[in-house]
């Protein structure tokens, strides 16, 4: 039975379809651009009522974008992207952005990787916790702590048995997987303790959520702002995210009875050096969420390192000139100083190798970012809204004005100045001109730890193995946005040598 009348309900059809279409156009419009934009946007096209030519621009040619905007309008630009309009300020304005107490970057991290969804808690816990947990054992614990390097160097040199064997022949390695193995095995020993560490299931879980919790938010960055809460509950990623967040929980709750059960049994004579004790000591009588805090510290060390380390490695693969002078270099450093800080410190080319590998091919091409807490202006007076999303341009880090020769892998370079008494040029020193740990109070907490792991890293691999691209193999990168993503497929090829077995066992 009709509840209207055939004439009236098509009378009141198409009126009905068009108001609720251009609803869900004003909702889409109003969550990529919720106010008039204060700066020329530099991908709006004609009739692009969606955005898709200009999202598709954006995610496909942002530097150019960036580059061409910057120098046509002399000002800051607008770019039009799936998570809304993002502010690209020029690179003189990074002391504003310095010292400006508006623009936060853990509020923007936590909004923008879904900190509030559940299955992304290692997001909330690393980014919105009043206590400030893990940033207080990253900064308190895990940096610049010698007594970790010799735990970190023997789990690197144990992993790299397993996963890139000992035969002498030139052999294929699972590039990706492995790199990330290495990381994720040394990293372990001294975030989970040393027994988890060599657990293949709770690895397997860690790397998982690492490399998972960005594939699920960069899925959830394709839908509009306002259907996010509810699309994520049936998306394959962000529902991976909660399980294994409920998985990582188990298992750190049964790792807690163990070491209690050891303890009462008078078992527990070893002392316990890792992220689990510590953050019971830095948490005092409040209830630790372990669960969190692994995947949290996993999170934020495992994909960023082991991608640095790949990109190092493919640097030392178009320039084997490198090798040898790194190789002496890691020998006699271990030799006066074994296998401790002092060695690793000792290690001054490794450390402009790594720099310049960061320099051509930083995680991202605009950084540092950073959202406005509060409405606040720039110098000239221009007022960024509340919510506004910034970044400043990096294009200097290949600028003539501040390197020589810029487009070209010259690993002495920050060697050079730092041999002339210019100590910023360290790896995990970061400057106007070299910004990619961040700056001001907002810098990366755990560069000192990553720059300790991928020396160690390239150190045992440099001593341990021959290292090349397959035949007929070109490195190939890839761009999402301004994020730089190096080659994930990269077809590399190693052999055991064992000249210097006895340097770094």
């Amino acid at each position: 039975m009709a509840i209207l009348p055939a004439d009236l309900a098509t009378t009141w059809l198409a009126p009905a379809l068009v108001l609720t279409i251009t609803s869900f156009f004003l909702l889409y419009h109003r969550s990529v651009f919720p106010k008039r934009s204060p700066f020329p946007i530099v991908n709006s096209y004609p009739y692009d009522f969606l955005n898709r030519k200009a999202h598709k621009t954006y995610l496909d040619n942002a530097q150019d974008l960036i580059t061409q905007g910057l120098e046509k309008h002399n000002s800051p630009i607008t770019l039009s992207t799936p998570s809304g309009p993002l502010f690209i300020l020029p690179a003189r304005l990074i002391d504003w952005v310095r010292a400006n107490p508006d623009l936060d970057h853990q509020e923007l991290v936590l909004q923008q990787y879904f900190g509030n969804f559940p299955g992304f808690e290692a997001n909330k816990i690393m980014h919105d916790d009043p206590d400030n947990l893990v940033i207080n054992l990253i900064k308190k614990k895990l940096s610049q702590n010698g007594r970790l390097v010799p735990i970190l160097s023997r789990h690197i040199s144990e992993a790299l048995d397993e996963l890139w064997t000992e035969d002498e022949d030139w052999h294929l390695i699972e590039w990706y997987g492995s790199t990330m193995g290495l990381i994720s095995r040394a990293a372990g020993a001294v975030f989970a303790g040393e027994k988890l560490s060599r657990d293949g299931e709770w690895q397997r879980m860690t790397m998982r959520y690492a490399t998972g919790f960005f594939s699920a938010a960069f899925e959830l960055m394709r839908w509009p702002g306002w259907m996010r809460p509810v699309v994520h509950w049936f998306m394959p990623g962000a529902r991976d995210c909660r399980k294994l967040m409920r998985d990582a929980r188990k298992v750190m709750r049964e790792e807690l009875k163990r070491r209690e059960r050891e303890r009462i049994e008078g078992k527990g004579e070893e002392e316990y050096f890792d992220a689990v004790r510590w953050s019971e000591e830095l948490a005092g009588r409040k209830k630790v969420d372990h669960g969190a805090v692994q995947l949290s510290l996993a999170m934020a060390a495992l994909h960023t390192t082991s991608s640095a380390l790949r990109q190092v490695l493919l640097d030392l693969c178009e320039h084997d000139e490198l090798v040898e002078p790194l190789r002496e270099e890691a020998r006699e450093a271990v030799k006066d100083h074994g296998v401790t800080s002092a060695a690793v410190a000792k290690m001054h080319l490794l450390d402009s190798v790594m720099k310049e590998s960061q320099r051509l091919g930083p995680p991202t091409i605009a950084g540092p970012e950073r959202l406005a807490i509060r409405d606040t202006k720039l110098p000239d007076g221009t007022v960024l809204a509340r919510g506004s999303h910034i970044a400043v341009d990096q294009s200097g880090m290949r600028s003539p004005r501040n390197y020589s020769d810029p487009e070209k892998f010259n690993g002495y370079r920050f060697y050079t100045m730092r041999e002339a008494g210019d100590e910023r040029t360290a790896f995990a020193s970061s400057t106007k001109e070299h910004s990619v740990f961040g700056i001001g109070k907002h810098i990366c907490p755990g560069r000192f730890l990553a720059a300790v792991e991928i020396k160690l890293c390239l150190a045992h691999i440099l001593l341990k193995y021959d290292i090349r691209f397959r035949q007929g193999y070109k490195p190939q990168s890839a761009k999402l946005g301004i994020v730089n993503m190096v080659d994930i497929a990269a077809q590399i090829e190693v052999r055991r040598r064992h000249d210097d077995d006895d340097v770094l066992v």
